[in-house]
């Protein structure tokens, strides 16, 4: 496993609640140095499609790509992503992510505030 962010100081910290043993500065660093199977983008919303674009177009392309949501920030580059997705042998889905949902924050601050005691494990299906 492995990371990539341009942050050294969130790329550590990912690393280590993570237990990712490599950690990388761009996707070019990464895509240099590894093998990947499959590639998690969950960047800021206006690198989703930039990144994606340089996976896809890399010579050692993943088998798929989880892309988080939204995959562009408007049509034209969601065109020319799907363009280069349909020209690929790369499997892609796009993630709906709940970080932000109302509902998942408040079970957040109800978790972190320790109302229920200390957190040793948790699984979330929904």
């Amino acid at each position: 496993m492995a990371a990539s962010d341009p942050d050294p100081e969130a790329l550590e910290l990912f690393q280590r609640n993570s237990v990712v043993p490599r950690g990388y500065q761009s996707v070019e660093e990464i895509q240099d140095a590894e093998r990947l199977d499959v590639v998690s983008i969950c960047s800021p919303d206006e690198m989703h499609c930039l990144e994606a674009e340089q996976v896809l177009a890399s010579n050692v392309r993943p088998r798929a790509i989880l892309l988080e949501k939204p995959a562009a920030i408007n049509g034209r580059e969601l065109a020319r992503l799907t363009e280069l997705v349909d020209d690929s042998d790369v499997e892609v889905a796009v993630n709906h992510t709940c970080r932000f949902d109302r509902a998942h924050r408040q079970v957040a601050r109800l978790v972190q505030s320790g109302r229920f005691g200390r957190l040793v494990g948790g699984r979330c299906t929904y």
